[in-house]
This record gives structure tokens, sequence and C-alpha cells, in this order.
């Protein structure tokens, strides 16, 4: 299902769900940046609140549903999406508690924040024992405008560099140069995913090194690449050679 999208619109992929007694389940949404080589350069989720120079922006880190109506969202700005990122994958985990059919009232929302308009929607607990669930995906096309693709495929993980096979499927089908031109497409920045490492990559530079990397399209990694990552709020990471 694609649905068009206002070019000049800020949409919203909010989750909500509800705290019962017991061991609270964190759930987490997560909105992943993929160049248009395929290389995942950002990542708005909870170490990461602003990314690509704030056209993505999370909301904060809900550990157990307590909140009232939304719980967690991620913002697109579809005016300031740099012009290389034609793709934006949004997915859901749990990161503690248990799977997403034990998620009470958990539900996923795609807004229109100017019209306030609903999108999309869907329920977690039809997903049964699955961690995670990739929603949508927010694709540019060739004339410049966005569209919103509901895609619903459960997986398994706490967070997004857990399913990079899942992700890699995804860009494949929207980039399929990633994978027939022979590139490597890799995570061109050292996403740190324990929690409490929060750490805002769009206004933060970081120097030239040697780094391990996360190969997205790729059957036999290698073992490193050399990394330039952020050097403006502007700007998305590169990876040179």
């Amino acid at each position: 299902m694609s649905i068009p999208l206002s070019p000049n619109s800020t949409y919203s992929v909010g989750v909500l769900w509800d705290f019962v007694g017991g061991q609270p389940i964190d759930v987490d949404i997560q909105a992943i940046a993929v160049d248009n080589r395929g290389v995942i350069v950002d990542c708005a989720y909870y170490n990461n609140l602003k990314a690509l120079g704030k056209a993505l922006v999370h909301s904060g880190d809900e550990l157990d549903g307590r909140t009232d109506g939304v719980d967690e969202k991620v913002t697109l700005n579809l005016a300031k999406m740099p012009h290389n990122v034609p793709l934006i994958i949004v997915a859901v985990f749990c990161y503690t508690g248990g799977s997403l059919g034990q998620v009470k009232s958990g539900t996923v929302v795609v807004t229109d924040e100017t019209s306030r308009a609903p999108v999309f929607q869907t329920v977690m607990n039809q997903y049964g024992k699955f961690r995670a669930l990739i929603v949508g995906a927010f694709s540019r096309s060739y004339a410049g405008g966005f569209a919103f693709d509901a895609l619903s495929d459960p997986c398994d993980g706490q967070h997004f560099m857990d399913v990079l096979p899942s992700l890699t499927q995804v860009v494949r089908r929207y980039i399929p140069s990633a994978a027939a031109s022979g590139q490597n497409a890799v995570c061109a920045v050292n996403f740190q995913m324990q929690k409490g490492n929060v750490f805002d990559f769009g206004r933060n530079v970081a120097h030239q090194g040697w780094m391990s990397r996360t190969p997205l399209i790729e059957e036999q990694p290698s073992a490193l690449c050399k990394l330039l990552v952020v050097r403006s709020a502007l700007e998305c990471p590169e990876v040179i050679q």
C-alpha cells in the first residue's frame, strides 16, 4: 500500500501501549535513514534523538508505556530531508520485557502533523512472538515527492542492528543498485545500541579513523572501512575509500 505524501508536510510515526502490572515491556521506535548508495547514514532512536540535521527527530525513550497517548514518536520533516537520502525505514522493537503479541493495546500510527489526519495504523499484538516490526518506508520518487509504504514485516531483535537481514530486503526493494553495483552497503556510523549512551550525531564532528563496519548487503564482509562522519548538521556521513 503506497500513500502519496505532501512534500512540504511533517509526518510522525508514533507508538502507543499501556502499562500493566508486573514486568513492563519497553517498546522503542526507530527511523533508519538510507542514502542513494544503500548506506545507513543516520538513525533517530533512543541514543540519537536528532538525525539528518533535525529532519528526523525522536521524542525520547519511554520505558514502560505509562504516558497517556503517544508514548514515543519519530517526526519526519520532508522539506528538510537531504537530497541524497531517498529512504527512511521505520521500525518498532520490544527492547525488553516480552514480544509484540504481549504488548497491551500496542498501536503504531502514522500521522500528517500539518493536517492531523491519520495516514496508517496497525496493532502490534497480531505479530505474536516476534519482538520487532518493520512498520513501513518513506521513499522519495524520481520526481522528488515522497510516499509512505506500509510493509508490516515482523522480525526478531532488540533494535535495528539486530534485524539487518530484514532491512537489507527493504533496501534492495527501493535501491536495487545498492546490491547490483557491487558496492558494500554499510552502516556509516558506529551506532551505540546500549541504552544510556545518548549522542546527537547531527551536532558533533567526528574525526577520520578506522572503525569496524557492519555490512548491510554483503555475503562476505571485510573487516574495516575508513570513515568520515558528519562535518556539519546538514551533511550526511560519507564512506571514504
